[in-house]
């Protein structure tokens, strides 16, 4: 994807199907993460292929199991 497609991924019915998809997936999945403090971040190379990565912050800290 260019620049200007991923800047207008996460926008409400924006497809590049053509056909066959409704343009609400990216949209409702970015929605969600937001309205749970969480970020999708799009990361792709023109031609490649894309990776959409959802950042989720610890809310807190993983205790260390004991496995001795």
């Amino acid at each position: 994807m260019d620049r200007e497609t991923r800047e207008k991924a996460m926008s409400m019915f924006f497809s590049l199907k053509g056909s066959g998809g409704t343009g609400l997936g990216l949209f409702i999945a970015h929605k969600i993460a937001e309205s749970h403090g969480r970020k999708i971040e799009i990361i792709s190379e023109e031609g490649k292929g894309s990776k959409f990565i959802v950042t989720m912050a610890r809310k807190q800290p993983v205790q260390q199991l004991n496995t001795a």
